[in-house]
Formats: C-alpha cells, sequence, structure tokens
C-alpha cells in the first residue's frame, strides 16, 4: 500500500479527506489488492466508500455507531 505524504488542506471527516484526493488524484493508484492483483485509484476508492456510506446511512446507521 502507498502511504500519501501530505493532507488535505481541511478536513471534515474521512470521506471529505477521499473526496479531496479523488479530486486532485483522480487516476493515480492508492490501493493494490495482494490477493486479486487488482490496484485502485483514489476515485474507485471514494466511489465505494460513498456507496458504503449510503448503504450504512439508509440501513439506520449513524456516525456514532460502531461495528461490533
Amino acid at each position: 500500500m502507498m502511504i500519501e505524504q501530505g493532507a488535505p488542506p481541511v478536513s471534515r471527516g474521512p470521506i471529505e479527506g477521499l473526496e479531496y484526493y479523488a479530486d486532485k488524484k483522480a487516476d493515480q493508484l492508492f490501493v493494490i489488492d495482494n490477493v486479486s492483483n487488482k490496484g485502485y485509484t483514489w476515485s474507485e476508492v471514494y466511489g465505494l466508500v460513498c456507496r458504503m456510506d449510503h448503504y450504512l446511512q439508509s440501513a439506520g446507521c449513524t456516525s456514532t455507531d460502531r461495528l461490533a
């Protein structure tokens, strides 16, 4: 996994931070899945996180909920 140097100028939360990188570095490789030998870009990871966030919110989860 590549470790990004620096951070978004102002981040209100993890999704906003991903949004920054998805916009500024959309095509840059972010995550490499060693099992399936596939790489994901910032924009792909942002899309996956947003879909999961939408799913959890529609299921009634809030930002204070924790996985058990």
